[in-house]
């Protein structure tokens, strides 16, 4: 009935569960209630979860329609959900699924970095969180700061490109950036994954700058040319502001003639550039350009002229000293002056500094002038300035220019020249030497420093000065006289002035010093002479008496030696004999014949038996000095006779007496004997010197010893005498033996033959000797053994008669000893025998037994050393032995004689050298050796270690999962049983394989169990086989095994998407995988995967292809399937991957995501840069827009812009509408403002207006400013300045905002003056500009020529752009200083004497020699004096500072308001001589004969040399002065000296006796000048008053000891 009815389990949901939230840990899952119950109520909801593609578990049953789940939920994994709803009858079907990854959104990343690199900008970020496991930042979004907003740039940076992503960093052209130079360049970047997009970044910090094209250039300058050819050349930018801030790359340049410009350079990096084939005298039109990474700045303009520089000068023609040490250079002019009409305006002088760096000279010309190729330098300027030293070579070079204001070439240098000058260098010390009644001083030319000498100083230290002083003594040494300076010497009487006027003694050093003068002035004294020749006198008293000669005095002759007298003992005068006195006995003393200079005096015949003594005296220059007290007595006598009656006998047993009788005196006293023996060798050897004696004892033993070597037994002993008196000894005796009853005893002889050990331990040692035979002569009384301890000394142990001893005490264990002995008899003890040697020790003790252990493959035997026998007794060798194959036997690697083992008593070797198999017993034993034998065997070690092997067992190989076509990867277990092992741990192991027999290492030594061995061929069969190794070697190989090579499809390509621009379809297409796997292999299938609205990728069937199949690899999806079946939306991004499958069922990965940019198509986004002007006039607009880049086209290629104008912003029409880029609109209004804006178009439509708007104003450059507008005038102070001014033109509608102004230069080139305006502190927006004259004289305007006309242009710039340079204007004429006048100053001679000169000079009115400009005064030097005179007369007369005979050089130059003019050339005028002055009253001194005349030179000469004194002689006749016919008629002007015999003074000019002879001197010039005559004589010579020369010196001495 009603009431009971069906009822069944709920009805299927058919809405899938809603993914409310989720993070990486958490998903929230809501469902809808189900409504179709079943007819029963709803008990539950089973929601059930599946991870990734495994099968669905339930998760919870419960009446809510929403969960939180987050247990269990992981980062990065993908979840399947689906419900099912429960009533009391079941539950029902399970709902669709609703998939989601458990992820976040990526994190915020870190600030980019944003760097420069060339034309390129690069931005670059780390990588943030990918917002869970296993999942990957699908985009990035790079946001970049322009127009004061952050916009992204996806056609510059597009962050889902593969590139982009992977490397985290995009490069992009920095030129597509609408930033101005130096704005900071801004970047923020944020990430999208499957999940959506992250938050940005913070932006960069220290954000590089905006770099351009290049924005400023320099000035387009000519360096050098011809008249057929310019070389032009620019400087490089490199301040940032100048170069856009990125380096230059290329210049542009071009010229033109007649209006059309052609390309020089068309892009290279050079800064000079020569262009051929001009019109001499034409101005062509230069303009250039840079490029830098960024582009083409704007051109630079330059109007320049064909002419060339001037030719290269000659090498400076003369450089000389000149004016006491200043320097004259000198030129001439170029060969060729680089054109026609052209004229040498300039030269440039460089000299050459010490550095090596030619610097500027033109500035320190003191005489001559530039452009007269001549200049003057002081030596001041050449060594501050250039810092040159005195020899230092003078190197010039000159350059020149011309009227075009080109410069040549340097000159070559000179090579030879004129030297830095100076004073003569500091004197070396003079030389004072011995010259008889005088003394020499000589000195060396010094270093005169490339200035001739002219005089000397010659300076003698004067005692007598009180205090005492320098004195020159000019009559004996004067320093300018001619032959005194070309001798080098000068000669000083001893006895007037050094004894009599400067105080010296006998024997006394006098003190001199000399020093010289050149041109340039005196140089440094030498230091002072103390030492050489001194005041001499008669030889002193000899110290030394006579002594005798003995070798040569006998009988009748004395032979006697003197000491030589040197120095002050000889007067310190060289000696010239010496004198020699004798006495006899008491007679009287005798001079002996003169001896001159022999020291060596004989007296023959003198009386035998007399006594004799002798005295000496030196004589010299000055006499005899006084005589030596006398010698020792000498007397004369003869030889003694020899002893006679020789004789010899035993003196006790051991010694020999000699005897004989006294010899004969010869008339003397005898004094001694000598006795000779006669030696082994048979030469008779000096015994003793004795006293006045008859014998001498001698023991046999000295006799038997060196030097006479008598020690032969029984020997005969033969001797001599000699005696002597006082003269000498006598003659030797014969030869006397002393016969045989007196013969030589001896001590024993020396054993031959060692002593013998008969028997030794380590306490005891027997020794026994032999009895000695050979006695010496004498019976042996003794024996004597002695003992040494190892190295030390013998000492003597027994004295006995027996010849055998046993030693117990003192023998130490382990001690060498040394034994030998020696036999007595009464005359001593023989030489000691050959020595025994022997050590108290015994064989080694038993070792114990080693131990034998193993370590890393080696076999170690240890063991202790045994007792070594004694000691300091070592083992020397041990023997080691194994047991092996039953029997113990020795082993070279176990060397028992090796100095390792012994020392450190170990045996260590590889285990491998012992021929055991695994686990046998290693057994050993060892015995010792030292000196004395072997020890016995130890016992064998216990217990013994159990031998090891290289690996034994090894498993079976393994296909790795690295296997493909080309390669096979294998891999196997590591064995570590030690039965498998060999004992010890696997170290390494060896993998080999083969394909035809051969089989090769595929690796020889590793530890691995994995290897891929690769190279192999596709689906070929190999085979494989190993085997391992450990510290014991390598084991056997593996059993081979067979392996395969093959693989699964190669990645595919990338998918390429094609849009098709006509509908916007999408065709996809794929390329089939580069390898299929293997040889023989094909592909089966493919499978294409896209990704849809929830980021997933989800498959494409092939039925949804409207056109193509899967198997032509070719798919075209319409707009409409991307929307309906992948939910894929306007703008969206289309993502797809493939994969393949080969014939054996193994797919391919998924080929990489599309990085090529494709989109659900629209219409195209608005251009976001408006239109720009290129080109206007007053009435017409050009204007041009930038393509649409692809990235805002919509998807779709645009295929036309609109462009729309209006004059309010808010009407516009449309004014073009075609596929171009560029428009011209004509009839604009004047003046009037105009908006511009437009749009791009696509098939599906247009976009938005371009923003922002354009506005552009109706306008053009402003007119050219007339010549009627402008003027020019002198204008400042003193009207020194020109100033140019003009009256505004019109503005054509446009504001002006700034002038330029040009100023005609020396080249005829016009140059911008503008910034030399301004720094006059004036502004050109006054309409004027004001320069100083004299900077047009300077670089670069270099105007030179007064009175030529002043020429300028200007223009005027508004907001379009510069007007055209107006036609140039004139006012003033150029003013400068005067010129050099073009004659020199005149000597009035009428008005000139010797004390003054008068010269004229011609007045300078006119222009261009006035400079143009009135002259205000004259200015007149004389040689270095500059400024001598000024003032507006024409004639000047010079009174001071003037020197008769001296050469004066005159010159002058005018003066206008611009300062003072180049001085003229020079005239030299020379000062008139006149006489000399009155000489100084001359000296007479008697000079043997004769009388002598001595003077000095006149203070002055008169300005002419002396050619002639006249010397007068008073007449007491008539009290006259007269001179003499033939007597100092022509004195020598350099000595001024001259004598007279005295007796003709007497006759000639009537004296008497005791008259005073008086003279006077008159100097004669060579210009005829005589001087006054000088005053007499006073204190002169008188006649007939005469001294002897002792009496003289003696005078002399009372007057110097009265001082």
């Amino acid at each position: 009935g009603g009431s009971v009815t069906m009822k069944t389990v709920p009805s299927t949901p058919t809405i899938a569960p809603t993914i409310t939230s989720y993070t990486e840990t958490e998903i929230v899952v809501s469902y809808t209630a189900i409504t179709s119950t079943g007819g029963s109520a709803i008990t539950a909801y089973v929601l059930q979860k599946a991870t990734g593609s495994g099968d669905f578990e339930n998760l919870v049953d419960s009446a809510l329609t929403s969960q939180t789940l987050s247990t269990g939920i992981i980062s990065g994994q993908t979840y399947r959900f689906r419900y099912a709803a429960k009533n009391a009858l079941g539950t029902s079907g399970n709902s669709p699924e609703v998939t989601v990854k458990a992820i976040a959104v990526p994190s915020t990343p870190s600030a980019p970095a944003v760097s420069i690199s060339g034309a390129n900008l690069v931005i670059d970020w780390n990588a943030p969180y990918s917002g869970g496991n296993g999942v990957s930042i699908s985009e990035y979004a790079v946001l970049l700061y322009i127009s004061s907003s952050w916009t992204e740039f996806k056609n510059l940076c597009d962050g889902a490109s593969s590139s982009v992503k992977s490397a985290t960093q995009c490069t992009f052209a920095l030129n597509q950036l609408s930033l101005n130079y130096g704005d900071s360049i801004k970047a923020k970047v944020k990430a999208n994954n499957e999940r959506g997009w992250g938050t940005e970044s913070s932006e960069n910090s220290s954000p590089p700058t905006m770099q351009k094209p290049p924005i400023t250039l320099s000035s387009l300058t000519k360096s050098s040319g011809t008249e057929s050819q310019s070389v032009l050349t620019w400087t490089t930018p490199t301040v940032a502001s100048e170069t856009g801030g990125s380096a230059i790359t290329g210049y542009n340049l071009q010229y033109q003639l007649s209006g059309t410009w052609t390309d020089l350079i068309a892009d290279s990096l050079v800064t000079t550039y020569t262009h051929t084939g001009l019109n001499s005298g034409t101005a062509y039109e230069y303009r250039y350009r840079a490029k830098n990474v960024h582009g083409w700045s704007s051109y630079t303009t330059a109007t320049l002229t064909a002419c060339s520089a001037p030719s290269k000068p000659s090498a400076i023609t003369s450089i000389v000293a000149v004016n006491d040490g200043d320097i004259q250079i000198t030129w001439a002019n170029p060969t060729n002056i680089g054109g026609t009409s052209l004229t040498i305006t300039s030269y440039e002088l460089q000299v050459k500094h010490d550095n090596g760096v030619y610097a500027d000279a033109s500035s320190y010309c003191q005489e001559g002038s530039l452009t007269l190729r001549q200049c003057t330098i002081t030596k001041a300027n050449l060594v501050t300035n250039y810092v040159l030293a005195v020899g230092d070579l003078v190197i010039a070079k000159v350059r020149a220019k011309n009227s075009k204001n080109l410069w040549s070439e340097w000159s070559d240098a000179n090579t030879q020249g004129a030297r830095i000058p100076d004073v003569p260098a500091k004197m070396a010390t003079p030389v004072v030497t011995d010259a008889g009644l005088k003394l020499r001083i000589t000195w060396t030319e010094p270093n005169f420093n490339y200035a001739p000498i002219t005089a000397y100083k010659i300076s003698i230290w004067n005692n007598d000065a009180g205090p005492a002083a320098w004195a020159i003594d000019t009559t004996n040494c004067d320093g300018t006289n001619a032959q005194v300076i070309s001798n080098k010497y000068c000669e000083v009487p001893i006895a007037t002035p050094l004894i009599a006027t400067y105080g010296y003694t006998a024997g006394n050093n006098i003190k001199v010093k000399v020093e010289a003068q050149n041109g340039l002035g005196w140089g440094t004294a030498s230091d002072d002479c103390t030492t050489g020749a001194v005041i001499t006198k008669v030889p002193e008293k000899p110290a030394n008496v006579p002594t005798k000669v003995a070798a040569k005095t006998s009988g009748t002759t004395i032979v006697i030696d003197i000491t030589a007298l040197t120095g002050a003992n000889a007067g310190n005068s060289a000696i010239t004999q010496y004198n020699v006195k004798y006495v006899k006995d008491s007679d009287a003393a005798v001079l002996m014949t003169t001896q001159g200079l022999s020291t060596e005096i004989t007296l023959t015949g003198a009386t035998l038996g007399s006594s004799y003594t002798f005295t000496y005296a030196g004589v010299n220059v000055h006499g005899e000095g006084t005589y030596s007290d006398a010698s020792a007595s000498i007397k004369a006598v003869e030889l003694p006779a020899a002893p006679t009656a020789l004789s010899c006998a035993y003196d006790s047993t051991v010694n020999i007496k000699f005897s004989w009788t006294a010899a004969t005196d010869g008339s003397g006293t005898l004094s001694a004997n000598k006795i000779y023996i006669k030696d082994i060798n048979g030469n008779y050897v000096l015994a003793d010197t004795l006293g006045a004696v008859t014998e001498k004892i001698i023991p046999m033993t000295t006799l038997a010893a060196a030097p006479y070597s008598l020690s032969t037994v029984g020997e005969t002993v033969y001797f001599k005498l000699q005696a002597s008196n006082e003269l000498e000894y006598g003659p030797l005796t014969a030869a006397t033996s002393c016969g045989g009853s007196v013969t030589m005893k001896t001590v024993p002889s020396t054993p031959t033959i060692a002593p013998t050990i008969t028997s030794s331990s380590e306490t005891s040692i027997s020794v026994s000797y032999t009895a000695i035979t050979s006695t010496g002569g004498s019976a042996i009384t003794a024996y004597v053994l002695q003992k040494a301890t190892g190295n030390g000394e013998f000492e003597n142990l027994a004295d006995s008669m027996l010849t055998s001893q046993t030693l117990s005490s003192g023998i130490v264990s382990g001690q060498t000893y040394k034994f030998r002995y020696a036999a007595k008899n009464a005359l001593g003890t023989s030489g000691n025998s050959p020595e025994v040697t022997i050590k108290a020790i015994i064989v080694p003790s038993t070792p114990s037994a080693p131990a034998v252990s193993t370590s890393d493959g080696s076999v170690i035997v240890d063991w202790t050393a045994p007792y070594s026998g004694g000691t300091g007794i070592s083992i020397t060798q041990y023997q080691i032995l194994f047991y092996i194959g039953g029997s113990w036997v020795e082993k070279s690697f176990c060397d028992g004689t090796n100095m390792n083992a012994i020392s450190e008593t170990k045996c260590t070797f590889l285990m491998n050298q012992l021929t055991l198999s695994y686990g046998a017993d290693i057994k050993a034993k060892i015995k010792a050796k030292n000196e004395k034998g072997w020890s016995i065997e130890s016992s064998e070690n216990s217990p013994p270690p159990i031998m090891q092997t290289p690996p034994i067992t090894l498993s079976s190989l393994a296909r790795g999962t690295g296997t493909s076509e080309s390669q096979i990867h294998l891999t196997w277990t590591t064995p570590i049983v030690a039965a498998e092992t060999g004992g010890s741990f696997v170290t390494g192991y060896n993998l080999q394989y083969q394909l035809s027999g051969t089989w090769t290492n595929a690796f020889q030594d590793a530890l691995t169990n994995t290897y891929t061995v690769t190279g192999l061929s596709s689906g070929q069969d190999y085979q494989f086989k190993y085997r391992a190794k450990n510290i014991h070697g390598w084991g056997s190989f593996s059993s081979a095994q067979t392996f395969t090579a093959c693989q699964a499809p190669s990645k595919p390509a990338t998918v390429v998407f094609t849009v098709v621009a006509s509908n916007a379809n999408v065709e996809l297409s794929w390329s089939a995988p580069s390898s299929i796997g293997g040889s023989g292999l094909t592909i089966s299938a493919y499978q294409i995967v896209i990704k849809n609205n929830q980021a997933l990728f989800q498959s494409l069937t092939s039925t949804l292809c409207s056109e193509g199949n899967f198997n032509l690899r070719k798919c075209t999806l319409t707009q409409a399937q991307l929307t309906s079946t992948f939910g894929l939306t306007t703008g969206k991004k289309v993502y797809a991957q493939v994969r393949a499958q080969n014939s054996k069922s193994m797919w391919s990965e998924y080929s990489d995501v599309n990085t090529q940019e494709v989109k659900i198509a629209a219409v195209p986004l608005k251009p976001n840069v408006a239109p720009y002007k290129t080109a206007g006039t007053s009435t017409s607009i050009t204007l041009n827009w930038n393509t649409l880049p692809a990235y805002r086209n919509g998807g779709v290629t645009i295929d036309k812009y609109k462009l729309e104008i209006s004059t309010d912003g808010s009407s516009y029409s449309t004014i073009y509408d075609a596929m171009g880029t560029s428009y011209q609109k004509t009839g604009l209004t004047t003046g009037t403002k105009y908006y511009f804006r437009y749009f791009s178009h696509n098939c599906l439509g247009y976009s938005a207006s371009s923003s922002p708007v354009i506005t552009y104003y109706a306008a053009d450059v402003p007119a050219t400013i007339l010549t009627a507008a402008m003027s020019m005038a002198y204008a400042g102070s003193k009207t020194k300045d020109v100033e140019m001014s003009w009256t505004a033109p019109a503005t054509q509608g446009s504001a002006i905002s700034e002038y330029k102004v040009k100023v005609k230069i020396s080249t005829g080139d016009f140059m911008d003056v503008t910034q030399e305006c301004e720094e006059y502190e004036e502004s050109l927006t006054e309409l004027k500009c004001t320069i100083p004259m004299k900077n047009l004289w300077a670089s670069p305007f270099l105007l030179t020529t007064p009175g030529v006309p002043i020429e300028f242009k200007v223009q005027a710039k508004n907001g379009i752009g510069w007007g055209t340079l107006s036609s140039a204007k004139s006012g003033v004429n150029l003013q400068t200083k005067p010129q050099k006048p073009t004659s020199t100053p005149t000597n009035d001679a009428a008005s000139t004497t010797f004390e003054q000169i008068k010269v004229d000079w011609t007045a300078i009115s006119a222009s261009p020699a006035n400079g143009d400009s009135a002259v205000t005064q004259y200015v007149l030097s004389v040689g270095s004096l500059l400024n001598v005179y000024q003032g507006s007369a024409t004639t000047h007369t010079m009174t001071s500072g003037l020197t008769p005979g001296h050469d004066y050089q005159f010159r002058y130059a005018a003066e206008n308001k611009y300062g003072v003019g180049e001085f003229s050339d020079a005239i030299t005028i020379q000062c008139p001589t006149t006489s000399p002055t009155q000489p100084s009253a001359p000296t007479t001194v008697r000079d043997g004969e004769n009388i002598k005349v001595c003077w000095n030179a006149p203070s002055s000469t008169g300005g002419a040399s002396i050619v002639e004194y006249q010397v007068e002689f008073l007449d007491y006749s008539d009290s006259t002065y007269k001179s003499h016919s033939t007597n100092c008629v022509e004195p020598d002007i350099n000595s001024r000296c001259c004598s007279i015999p005295e007796t003709t003074v007497k006759s000639f000019f009537n004296l008497a006796t005791n008259n005073e002879v008086k003279a006077r001197i008159t100097a004669i010039n060579e210009d005829g000048h005589e001087s006054n005559p000088s005053d007499p004589t006073t204190s002169g010579v008188r006649v007939n008053q005469q001294f002897p020369l002792l009496t003289y010196l003696f005078m002399q001495k009372l007057s110097i000891q009265k001082k």
